[in-house]
């Protein structure tokens, strides 16, 4: 007799731990899609500037660097992304009402004085620079009146807002507190949900949102101004992995190649 077991008999003992797989056993699948809320609202009592920031979302998985700046206006108007002659260090004001462009510092006369993301003079945008590739969920604008538009791109793609959302005037989202808006007033807060909110809800033909590394956010005219205080984005959480049961009748089959091999070393 051979010293070295047959092909058979080495198996065994694989096939048999095999057959003791539970009926549960788990298999990886990708990384799971969470959301996380980044909330730009400063304490009342304080009020910093800055040229580059990091924040932190809620989760504490992700991160998102904001810088502001100023675009060409190619000759007095109002260009969508990929925005054109882009210029860094605009001063970004962190208060109490969210992020704004505190003062031109690259416009000519060194201030816009809205205090505010405006079209006023110099053309203002604010970039959000994530660490992963987001999709947006939901915003909230403040400092609203009833003529206020907003705009984006995404990866230096406009998004077309007015297109894709059926309107990009702020105040026909739904207020942050819920009530009705009734009068123009420039202390007002939205909240815009991309998902959810009319006139979004059952609208056809709305291309989704997509996902990207870069969000600038930027106006359509003179008279459009608004702060941004919060942001949720949806995000693939690599630390979260789901598992999925292994179906039991895979199990059944490991158990059927053992016995068969149990067989055979029988005969």
């Amino acid at each position: 007799m051979s010293q070295y077991p047959s092909f058979s008999q080495a198996r065994l003992p694989i096939l048999a731990a095999a057959i003791l797989l539970p009926a549960s056993a788990l298999l990886a699948t990708p990384a799971q899609a969470v959301t996380g809320t980044f909330t730009f609202l400063n304490d009342p009592d304080e009020y910093e500037i800055f040229t580059s920031r990091n924040f932190i979302d809620s989760t504490g998985e992700i991160g998102v660097t904001v810088t502001g700046g100023i675009y060409d206006s190619q000759g007095g108007g109002y260009p969508n992304a990929p925005l054109p002659g882009v210029q860094f260090g605009d001063v970004v004001g962190f208060g109490d009402k969210g992020l704004s462009i505190d003062n031109s510092a690259l416009f000519s006369n060194g201030t816009d004085g809205s205090h505010q993301l405006d079209g006023n003079g110099a053309r203002d945008f604010m970039r959000f620079t994530f660490t992963v590739p987001v999709t947006l969920v939901n915003l909230t604008l403040t400092y609203i009146g009833d003529d206020d538009n907003f705009d984006f791109g995404i990866d230096g793609v406009d998004v077309a807002v007015n297109a894709t959302l059926g309107t990009d005037l702020a105040s026909s989202f739904t207020q942050a507190d819920n009530t009705p808006f009734d009068v123009p007033n420039h202390s007002l807060d939205y909240f815009i949900d991309f998902e959810n909110s009319p006139p979004l809800a059952n609208t056809p033909g709305n291309p989704v949102i997509p996902p990207g590394f870069i969000f600038d956010f930027y106006t359509n005219a003179h008279d459009d101004d608004y702060k941004i205080a919060s942001m949720t984005v949806s995000f693939e959480d690599p630390n979260i992995i789901t598992q999925v049961p292994l179906p039991g009748t895979a199990v059944l089959l490991l158990g059927a190649i053992g016995a068969l091999a149990a067989r055979r070393r029988l005969a």
